[in-house]
């Protein structure tokens, strides 16, 4: 659980209060699917509560996540977008860690 965040909207800040949303988590392989199309099936059969918030495949560059399909080196290059984004929400977000260690 999120205690809350802050977030940046042009030239303000504002914050948040508590959420219930998980640590994002973007999934890599090194083989696997080569085509966006087949990724983004397998990542819809996931369900829902068990499904990362954005995959790659390193080797073909597929990339499914966030409201983008990709591949070769434009997949690679959404990957690390995406990455850079989420990873952004999580240094802004004040959290009890020890909630997700048992």
């Amino acid at each position: 659980m999120w205690l809350g965040a802050a977030h940046l909207t042009g030239d303000s800040i504002g914050f948040s209060g508590p959420t219930e949303s998980p640590i994002p988590i973007l999934a890599v392989g090194y083989v696997g699917y080569q085509h966006v199309e087949s990724l983004e099936k397998r990542v819809m059969e996931t369900k829902e509560e068990a499904r990362p918030e954005a995959v790659l495949v390193i080797e073909s560059g597929a990339f499914v996540g966030a409201g983008i399909k990709a591949w070769g080196s434009t997949g690679l290059y959404a990957a690390t977008i995406v990455a850079a984004a989420q990873l952004t929400q999580v240094q802004r977000v004040n959290t009890n860690l020890f909630t997700y260690v048992t």
